[in-house]
């Protein structure tokens, strides 16, 4: 989607830069990257030099460099180079590493708000999950900041439509009903959000397609687990969120989430008398929280009706 750089040799250049303080060697934004990753100190210079002196680049190597800034949490330096590059080059990588920096500041808009224009006229169908996630985000903020005055109309559509998008351009993920229940959350419609996110984690999230899988989606038990869970009164469906987002999780954060609600799932177990010593959910609920069972409807028309 985005353009491909040719391949430059890293070592070679660092070498041939190692032992030069000169900018006058800076004649590419590639040779930019390594000067920076040399002499860390002389990001501000060389950023300057490369605005200054009209250095070309290639959209991902910009990229890189506005990375390098933005490692250093330099936004201004970032922000300057951003706004060089695409002066000079119309790239979607850079569009989203603009609204990325501008979302940095303490009005986004002002800083990014032409090119996100630009972006929001743009054919959807070539963004990739970054930009749409940088869409979101910045009209999610700008959204949060405001909502002291009411919610604002056009960023909460704006919000929606780019979280309905990741939906329909990435089938599969998890992202956009992430994103559409947090901005659910947001601006209040809490119940909207807890049923979208029950029916995402119950059941097959696209029936026609898919009617016997469901959405791995442990970011979405995590979220639910945080909103919701006191709400539910329903220890039945506790356990199968966690035992959902315990063997679908593989980031860390969420990992290591889902082995502190285990755990203390376990110790309740234990306390009540429902379980024995064992501490692994993986071997010994995930038997008798198993997703297969959960997924099955007669379990669950069970339980409801021993809770009505």
């Amino acid at each position: 989607m985005y353009e491909q750089d040719p391949y430059f040799d890293l070592q070679g250049l660092s070498e041939n830069y190692y032992n030069e303080d000169s900018l006058d060697t800076v004649y590419s934004v590639e040779a930019a990257i390594y000067k920076v990753i040399l002499r860390p100190y002389q990001l501000k210079q060389i950023v300057d030099y490369v605005v200054s002196k009209g250095i070309h680049g290639s959209p991902n190597s910009f990229h890189l460099l506005i990375d390098l800034c933005k490692e250093r949490g330099d936004y201004e330096e970032a922000l300057k180079l951003c706004r060089f590059a695409l002066s000079r080059i119309d790239s979607l990588i850079l569009y989203t590493d603009i609204i990325e920096i501008g979302m940095h500041f303490e009005n986004p808009i002002r800083y990014c708000g032409t090119h996100l224009g630009r972006v929001l006229r743009s054919d959807r169908t070539h963004w990739d999950l970054r930009l749409f996630w940088a869409v979101y985000t910045c009209f999610y903020m700008l959204l949060a900041n405001k909502l002291i005055d009411g919610i604002d109309v056009e960023y909460y559509d704006n919000a929606k439509e780019a979280a309905i998008g990741m939906q329909k351009s990435f089938y599969g993920r998890e992202d956009g009903y992430l994103a559409e229940a947090r901005l659910l959350i947001l601006v209040g419609r809490r119940d909207e959000a807890r049923l979208r996110l029950e029916d995402l984690i119950f059941n097959p999230y696209d029936p026609k397609k898919d009617s016997s899988r469901d959405l791995r989606c442990p970011k979405c038990c995590r979220l639910w687990m945080t909103e919701f869970k006191d709400y539910s009164g329903d220890q039945q469906k506790v356990y199968q969120v966690v035992a959902k987002g315990f063997l679908e999780s593989e980031d860390k954060e969420d990992i290591a989430f889902f082995n502190r609600q285990k755990d203390f799932l376990i110790q309740q177990l234990i306390r009540h008398g429902q379980g024995d010593e064992d501490d692994s959910m993986s071997s010994r609920n995930e038997r008798r929280y198993s997703i297969d069972k959960y997924n099955n409807p007669n379990y669950f028309e069970k339980g409801r009706q021993q809770n009505g």
